[in-house]
């Protein structure tokens, strides 16, 4: 294979270098990387059918997007409301323990029989959602945030009583 000598300006060469810092690439790597990427030489084959077909980009339409636009935001509220509805439900079920210790989670559902407020929620979203309640609440962002929101509330209203009574 015959080689070639090529000038890199000091001032490219930084910059290659602050790019390709910690790589632990050759020079000849580089440069071999950049020149194909800039002439599209990647293959050292014949393309295959994939390859060769470079499809164009296409856009949804607008009326496709404001459309599903507003259908998944439907969704989504209704899941957060649901969820939130769940949430001040099982709020009603926790002690102050269980809901400080759920507090200091950050909220974290439970995922297991034992876990802090498994009882609250198994009795709360056992009967709606079934036996697959755990797997709901991993799966659906929404219904989760929204119980969370919920039970993130009621803490913050009682505790905000709490920090404004100096003999609290």
């Amino acid at each position: 294979m015959a080689k070639r000598s090529v000038y890199i300006p000091d001032g490219l060469w930084t910059e290659i270098q602050d790019q390709v810092h910690g790589l632990n690439l050759s020079v000849s790597e580089i440069v071999q990387t950049a020149l194909r990427q800039a002439f599209g030489a990647t293959r050292t084959h014949a393309p295959t059918p994939d390859e060769a077909f470079k499809p164009r980009h296409r856009r949804v339409d607008a009326d496709t997007l404001d459309r599903l636009k507003d259908r998944f935001q439907k969704q989504a509220q209704a899941a957060y409301d649901e969820g939130h509805d769940y949430g001040s439900e099982i709020a009603g079920r926790l002690n102050w323990a269980e809901l400080g210790a759920l507090a200091r989670t950050n909220w974290r559902h439970p995922r297991k029989d034992g876990d802090t407020g498994w009882d609250a929620y198994q009795a709360v979203l056992g009967t709606p959602w079934g036996p697959e309640w755990v797997n709901r609440l991993k799966e659906d962002g929404m219904a989760s945030r929204g119980l969370s929101d919920a039970l993130q509330e009621i803490y913050d209203y009682t505790t905000a009583d709490l920090a404004d009574d100096p003999d609290g």
